[in-house]
């Protein structure tokens, strides 16, 4: 009796075993952008100066190679430039990604913080994203999930986002059952990993985070773009999904988890000693901000400056418009050479 006993007991100590493995270990099957984020948080070396933190977006929308080079010839700084993209406006994947990264790496001088709102009117009321989804079970320590699920506010408006955001979908038992599943998982991939000699992420995926459409040191000042009618009529197609995006609109209730969790990662970022800089990437479609708009930013936002390059896109700029985005909200390489211009000449406003 007494040996049937100890099995559950044995069976208990190896399942915790593969946890611990498997949380030391990282083999996670996650997006390689994801592994390639967390890899550039792990790094030996001194904070960037300037973190660029956002969507797919700026993946594809802004090329830091060039800007470095720009900033290098024009003022003679040589100032370091890094990307931290994720994909899916879910804001608090970010968070356990920047505590890392600043516990790691110390805290860069400036970050430029993406304003992320979901943009799509299905997605709002239908698209399931936990508050802690893979990316955060894989890397967070469980006083960060915890945190993360207690400070989530669930949108005034109730049906607008799923239950799975509110902070009291799930008890703090099963975010830890959670968080166990995940690591044992991660250890079970191990040994096929090893075998395969399979790279989380490879010293040269880095710099672009492993994404191919994703940008470093790929525009350049002479690079011209080439249009074909399958482009021209994607352009079009998407121009006419654009008009059904949702408004930014930050202190609305139906923004009210969005605005709140930009706001902690803000606080996170000053609270080590960051400056923020806050910015908008514009989406096909997309018009000058209104006076109104601003207001409502700066209302939501206070004291913090923003970037938002639409004067690259107003009437009278002509064809750059649809030359710029190769689907409804991300850039061609020919408009991220334009946004890239932008940022790298605002930057070089900056105090270094």
């Amino acid at each position: 009796m007494a040996g049937v006993n100890i099995i559950p007991v044995i069976v208990l100590v190896f399942l915790g075993a593969l946890s611990v493995l498997g949380a030391r270990q990282k083999p996670i099957d996650l997006p390689k952008h994801v592994l390639c984020a967390y890899q550039l948080a792990d790094l030996e070396r001194p904070a960037a100066d300037i973190v660029f933190v956002g969507s797919s977006r700026i993946g594809r929308g802004i090329d830091p190679g060039y800007m470095m080079s720009r900033i290098a010839s024009r003022s003679g700084k040589d100032i370091s430039i890094e990307r931290l993209a994720l994909t899916r406006p879910n804001i608090p994947q970010f968070r356990p990604l920047l505590a890392r990264y600043i516990a790691q790496r110390g805290a860069p001088r400036h970050v430029v913080l993406q304003l992320l709102y979901n943009f799509k009117p299905d997605r709002q009321r239908t698209w399931d994203l936990p508050v802690n989804n893979g990316r955060n079970l894989a890397f967070a320590d469980l006083d960060e999930l915890r945190e993360i699920r207690a400070s989530a506010k669930l949108n005034e408006y109730d049906t607008v986002l799923p239950r799975t955001l509110e902070a009291g979908y799930r008890s703090l038992p099963a975010l830890v059952l959670q968080k166990v599943e995940t690591n044992i998982f991660s250890a079970l991939r191990w040994p096929a990993k090893q075998l395969t000699g399979t790279q989380i992420c490879p010293d040269s995926a880095l710099p672009r985070q492993s994404q191919k459409t994703w940008l470093y040191n790929n525009v350049s000042d002479d690079m011209t773009f080439e249009d074909t009618p399958e482009r021209e009529q994607r352009r079009i197609r998407d121009y006419k999904i654009s008009g059904n995006f949702l408004p930014m609109s930050p202190n609305q209730p139906f923004r009210q988890f969005e605005t709140d969790q930009l706001r902690d990662l803000i606080e996170i970022l000053e609270a080590a000693g960051s400056s923020v800089t806050l910015m908008i990437l514009p989406a096909l479609g997309d018009t000058e901000l209104s006076q109104a708009e601003r207001d409502e930013i700066a209302a939501a936002f206070p004291g913090y400056p923003l970037l938002h390059p639409y004067d690259l896109f107003k009437t009278g700029v002509g064809p750059n418009l649809g030359k710029s985005f190769a689907d409804t909200h991300h850039a061609t390489p020919y408009g991220a050479l334009l946004y890239s211009r932008y940022f790298a000449d605002a930057l070089l406003e900056f105090d270094f």
